[in-house]
C-alpha cells in the first residue's frame, strides 16, 4: 500500500492524502507539518486506525502549544481544530484530554475574559455581544455578567470615562451632551444609566 501526499492548490495549507493513487482525505500542515509522516500499513483499515493514532498525538501537540501561547476556552479550540480538518472524534478526545489536565478550564477562562472587558470600560450589553462571539451560551454570559457586574458598578465606569474621555466635553451643551451619550450607548452601556449619572 503506498501512502502520498501533495499540496492543495486552491488551499494554502492543506495537503490531500492519496491511499494507492486514490484521494483519501486532506489533513492541514498546522497540526501534522509540511511533511507528515505516517506508518506502512498492509490495508486500509490498518492505515485508518494507524492514522487517528497520528492525528490525536499530532492534535494534541497543536493544542498545547495553542494554550501556551493564551488561554482559551473549550468552544475556541474547538473551533480551532475543526478548521484544520481534524476529525470530530479526535476534538473531542483532545479536549477531554486538556480538561482532565486542566490546561482548559472554561470557568477560569470566563472569569478572566469577563475581568478585561470590565477593565475596557464596556458596558452590558457590549460585554453580552462579546461573550457570545466567543461562544458562550445565553444563559453563562448571563450568569457571569450578574455576579460580576451591577448598575452602581455600570455607572461608576460610565463617570470614569466621562470624567476622563470626555472631560474636555461642554455637558450643558445639548448637541455635546447627545454625542456623549450616544458614545457611551455605542460601548454596550443602557441609556437610563447613562442618563443617571450624566444628571448628577
Amino acid at each position: 500500500m503506498k501512502i502520498a501526499y501533495s499540496p492543495k492548490i486552491d488551499r494554502r495549507g492543506i495537503l490531500t492524502i492519496s491511499v494507492d493513487g486514490e484521494p483519501w482525505g486532506e489533513i492541514h500542515t498546522m497540526i501534522f507539518g509540511k511533511r507528515p509522516s505516517f506508518p506502512t500499513c498492509n490495508s486500509l483499515e490498518e492505515f485508518e486506525q494507524a492514522f487517528r493514532a497520528v492525528e490525536y498525538r499530532a492534535a494534541l501537540n497543536y493544542a498545547l502549544r495553542r494554550l501556551s501561547v493564551r488561554s482559551l476556552s473549550s468552544n475556541e479550540m474547538r473551533k480551532s481544530l475543526v478548521e484544520r480538518l481534524v476529525s470530530p472524534d479526535t476534538i473531542s478526545k483532545v479536549i477531554q484530554e486538556c480538561m482532565q489536565n486542566g490546561y482548559l478550564n472554561d470557568e477560569v477562562w470566563l472569569d478572566a475574559f469577563v475581568r478585561g472587558l470590565l477593565s475596557k470600560k464596556l458596558g452590558p450589553r457590549a460585554m453580552m455581544y462579546k461573550l457570545r462571539l466567543k461562544g458562550v451560551s445565553q444563559s453563562d454570559a448571563e450568569r457571569i455578567l450578574e455576579s460580576s457586574d451591577n448598575p452602581e458598578a455600570c455607572q461608576e465606569r460610565i463617570a470614569k470615562l466621562v470624567a476622563t474621555r470626555y472631560r474636555t466635553r461642554d455637558l450643558t451643551d445639548y448637541h455635546e451632551r447627545e454625542k456623549v451619550i450616544a458614545a457611551l450607548m455605542r460601548k454596550g452601556f443602557n441609556l437610563d444609566d447613562v442618563q443617571a449619572v450624566l444628571k448628577k
